[in-house]
Formats: C-alpha cells, structure tokens, sequence
C-alpha cells in the first residue's frame, strides 16, 4: 500500500479493525483487563478470521502495561497467541502499549515521569523485530518524547 505521494504507508490496508484492550484501575478500585472480560483472548483466531471478510489486514491490539510489567520486569507472554495467529494468518498487528492502565508505581503528575518511561522505552526492543507498529499511548496522555510510534515494514 502507498500513499498518494508514492511513499509506503505505515499499514497494511487503510481499515483497521481494533479490539478494546483497556487495562486501567476505575476510580472505585476495579482493575480491567478488557481483552479478557471481551472474550477476544478466548477467540482470537475466530475474531482474525472475520476480518477477511473485509479485506482488513491490519489491527490495533493492546498489550497493557499494568498487565505486562511487574517489579519493572516485562512479561509479554499475554501477547504470544496473539502475535502467532496475526503472523499465520498474515496480518499486520499495531501493537499499543498503555491503553489508560499504568503500572501502580508510575505517577503521571510526576516531574519524573519522562525519566522514568524513557527507562521504560526498552520495553519496546524485542518486539520490533515481530510487530511492525509499537505506540506506547493510545492517547497523547504522555510526554511527546514518550509517545513514538516506532513502525517498520511488515
């Protein structure tokens, strides 16, 4: 896919799908995992296959930083069955990293806070090489510094 200046575009087809994936603590204390309470963890095969249909080839997953980091160590086996299906199946996986959910020690009024999530960017490495797109932020609710879209052919 190209654009109309002939540069490649950053996705696979101009339709994404995208599955709600927030992941944050409500005012009340309830903690989320939407991708869970949505039932899109238990089909994930199911929902990838109905977007041929469409001819779409590109989604928005979210991964969960309060989910996926713990003691500030990653653990991005929440994201394997997803990854390994969206490859089978060849489609392009864009992958957002803090859907309103962040780890308990983080603080967003935080003066810290571009410090702290720029220690915090390594998270992306390993991923690069198997998803083409990795946004930190679903939302511009962190510094701009924080919040690059790192994107790579698929």
């Amino acid at each position: 896919m190209a654009d109309t200046d002939g540069a490649a575009a950053p996705f696979l087809t101009y339709w994404q799908a995208g599955y709600e994936g927030a992941d944050h603590v409500t005012h009340g204390g309830q903690a989320l995992d939407m991708n869970r309470a949505t039932g899109h963890l238990d089909r994930v095969r199911e929902d990838y296959l109905l977007l041929r249909q469409f001819g779409i080839r590109s989604v928005r997953e979210s991964i969960g930083w309060r989910l996926a980091e713990r003691d500030g160590r990653f653990d991005f086996s929440c994201i394997e069955e997803r990854a390994a299906v969206a490859r089978e199946l060849g489609l392009q996986v864009n992958w957002t990293f803090c859907h309103y959910g962040w780890p308990p020690d983080v603080d967003l009024f935080s003066p810290d806070l571009p410090a702290t999530a720029g220690r915090r960017r390594s998270f992306s490495r390993p991923m690069r090489a198997a998803s083409p797109c990795i946004r930190p932020s679903t939302k511009s609710r962190l510094p701009a510094g924080v919040c690059r879209c790192t994107c790579s052919s698929a």
